[in-house]
């Protein structure tokens, strides 16, 4: 889908703004805003996965596993903090 700025996103809006709206402190999420939130999360996970991918081709294995996410995680550190306590690394 393409706003009026042609920017690009191929994940469900309704589903990414349900999401959103599971903050309680959320009534009401702007078009704009929604575009924002679903083309970052988009280029997150593009980032996560490529990152994956290329540890997974570096240990020679034909599946991503969860090692390879960590591995990612652990290699982009800078800007995956976050994710130190959702994954037991």
């Amino acid at each position: 889908e393409k706003n009026a700025t042609n920017i690009s996103v191929s994940f469900p809006l309704a589903r990414i703004k349900n999401i959103i709206k599971l903050d309680k402190e959320i009534k009401v999420v702007a078009r704009p805003a929604l575009m924002a939130i679903t083309q970052a999360a988009q280029q997150f996970i593009e980032s996560l996965t490529s990152i994956a991918f290329s540890e997974m081709l570096k240990g020679k294995r034909k599946s991503l596993r969860l090692s390879h996410l960590e591995a990612a995680v652990k290699r982009k550190r800078e800007f995956l903090d976050f994710l130190d306590e959702s994954m037991d690394i």
